[in-house]
């Protein structure tokens, strides 16, 4: 294995790290954000769980598109041709999710 195979595949280790992160983060922040506007706001709890969900669908967006990044780059490294093709299924999904989320926050907007 060549250095350049290593970066990439150190690259995406990384980045599926940062992705995790930004969804465990996103639900701590979200969780404590919830528990504050419970406890201070009058508003209806629809509404507060509205704008929960949308900040959290946001963070959740972004955490995806890493995955869908990370997932290109490990296609260069994919040694088999089955491995290319569970990659390219999971990329498939991934864009789906992310074209739904990303429909469903807007048009909560």
């Amino acid at each position: 294995m060549n250095f350049s195979h290593r970066l990439l595949e150190a690259t995406v280790t990384l980045m599926d790290i940062i992705g995790v992160a930004i969804i465990i983060i996103g639900i701590i922040l979200t969780i404590i954000h919830l528990i504050q506007k419970l406890l201070t706001s009058k508003t209806d709890i629809i509404d507060i769980s509205e704008e929960i969900r949308l900040k959290l669908g946001s963070l959740l967006l972004l955490a995806l598109e890493i995955f869908i990044g990370a997932d290109i780059i490990r296609t260069v490294t994919a040694r088999t041709w089955s491995s290319l093709g569970i990659l390219c299924g999971i990329i498939i999904i991934r864009t789906i999710l992310s074209v739904s989320l990303t429909k469903e926050i807007e048009k909560s907007k």
